[in-house]
């Protein structure tokens, strides 16, 4: 049971072949250098061009509240609302309370320095940089080092996250632990020994259960699991269990008033049935084109049809490893699941698609891989992928040097 780390893998393995030593500097070596050179340059940009203050909004203050609540030995809830009859005119407005977990990560913050905005935008910096390493390991172990190091650059120097950064918000760290539960479930497909598998099983519990407490979104995961589990695996058991997690866990919050589902869900719009089949179909293009979006420039994601390309691509990678059985694949089930869950909260931009961006750079790499082989070689296949993947950077990097602010808002 291992946690898909690259720079685990490239400062802590040892060059085994021939071809790790090719000229003066070994692969291995360069390798090093370049990985270890990108992540400090990120932390270094990032850190630095932290701002003080925040932009008008609601979600970061009602973060901060709960936060200085707890600190304070204050109810979870007190001070959101001026009023609660407030809610009663404007339904829509916001939830009376979001899940603790993000809140609590900003307690230690709050309690040593009080309300220091830079700092509090720190962890987010330093998570960012982590689920970087976590898809290079993840991409790593199905393809292979140069790929996964391409694509570890390529999310590092993300200017979406540049200016995202910036928003005291729950989505980097929802990504992060989704894409680690995600790591741990798929590992725990091809674990064989059944006491490998109980361990992994129980990370991948309280891994969903730590992002159920960061974001309600957390359900997609017990969802998908739960279904994979009984229709593909036959694990009757194993599902039941998932299935009692969020409804304990739910409960729990909402019994004790520290999370307030009834009113969250009551605060997005829902259409009616003769109006479902249009939402669903124009909701989900434009999800998948914020995913085009946030790989390559803003603008690519209103280009005609290029979301078809991503949903091609993430079909192929999936159907190379199991066939047409796509109802075996967890992936498919949790990228339908969560995808069901965006239908009606409205749209946020790239935030709400990011945890299922690591299912869909990896399953297309994959997909990318798997048509290149059936052209080329294998090793020209890599470095087509490759390629791509260095030419990708190009439209990401040029926001950096545009100085319309108006272009930076469209990351947003």
């Amino acid at each position: 049971m291992k946690y898909p780390s690259l720079v685990r893998a490239v400062f802590l393995s040892r060059p085994g072949s021939d071809e790790d030593h090719r000229g003066p500097m070994s692969t291995l070596m360069l390798y090093r250098i370049i990985l270890g050179s990108a992540i400090l340059l990120a932390l270094i940009l990032n850190l630095a061009s932290l701002e003080d203050g925040h932009s008008w909004g609601g979600d970061f203050a009602h973060y901060i509240l709960h936060a200085v609540n707890i600190v304070n030995g204050h109810h979870y809830s007190d001070g959101i609302f001026m009023n609660q009859s407030i809610r009663g005119y404007f339904p829509s407005l916001a939830p009376t309370a979001y899940p603790p977990g993000f809140p609590l990560m900003l307690v230690p913050i709050i309690w040593l320095f009080g309300i220091n905005f830079v700092l509090l935008k720190v962890p987010l910096v330093f998570l960012w940089i982590f689920w970087c390493d976590l898809m290079g390991g993840m991409i790593r172990e199905k393809l292979d080092d140069i790929v996964a190091l391409c694509a570890c650059l390529m999310l590092l120097f993300s200017p979406w996250f540049f200016v995202f950064k910036q928003e005291i918000l729950s989505d980097v760290p929802f990504l992060f632990f989704t894409t680690w539960a995600l790591a741990v479930y798929w590992e725990s497909e091809s674990s064989v020994e059944r006491g490998v598998q109980t361990r992994v099983f129980a990370l991948f519990l309280v891994l969903s259960a730590v992002c159920l407490l960061i974001r309600t979104a957390g359900l997609a995961l017990f969802a998908a699991a739960g279904i994979h589990l009984a229709l593909a695996r036959r694990d009757v058991v194993r599902a039941l269990v998932v299935a009692a997690c969020p409804v304990v866990i739910q409960g729990f919050l909402d019994y004790t008033g520290i999370s307030d589902t009834a009113s969250y869900m009551h605060s997005k719009s829902h259409p009616g049935w003769l109006e479902m089949a249009a939402v669903v179909f124009d909701q989900s293009i434009y999800n998948v084109n914020q995913i085009v979006g946030f790989f390559s420039h803003p603008k690519m994601a209103s280009w005609p049809y290029l979301w078809l390309g991503v949903v091609v691509l993430t079909g192929v990678g999936v159907v190379s490893q199991c066939g047409w059985r796509i109802w075996t694949k967890f992936s498919v089930w949790y990228i339908l699941i969560y995808f069901a869950m965006l239908l009606f909260p409205g749209r946020q931009g790239p935030r709400y698609v990011l945890p299922v961006m690591a299912v869909f750079l990896l399953e297309g790499l994959i997909g990318l891989d798997f048509i290149f082989k059936h052209f080329f070689t294998p090793g020209a296949a890599k470095r087509m992928v490759c390629a791509l993947l260095v030419l990708g950077m190009v439209p990401i990097v040029l926001p950096f040097f545009q100085d319309d602010e108006s272009e930076g808002a469209e990351f947003g």
